[in-house]
């Protein structure tokens, strides 16, 4: 398999990992953007997918964090 991106979603916000070299497509929204777009938000790439998962959660509980102490 190949590397795992975690990116966000230009539309919603979604944090997500995706193997895809060319596009991602929300799994909250099915916004569908090209990975080249300069409205992703790119985290970073691993070769994992337990690590990509993990990261993910991190990223959602930070953002969470966030929100809840506005």
């Amino acid at each position: 398999m190949g590397k795992y991106l975690i990116l966000k979603c230009p539309k919603c916000g979604t944090i997500q990992a995706t193997t895809s070299k060319q596009r991602l497509k929300c799994k909250m929204c099915a916004k569908t953007t090209t990975l080249n777009d300069k409205s992703i938000i790119r985290y970073g790439e691993v070769d994992n997918p337990q690590e990509a998962s993990y990261i993910v959660r991190k990223l959602k509980e930070k953002e969470w964090e966030k929100d809840k102490n506005k």
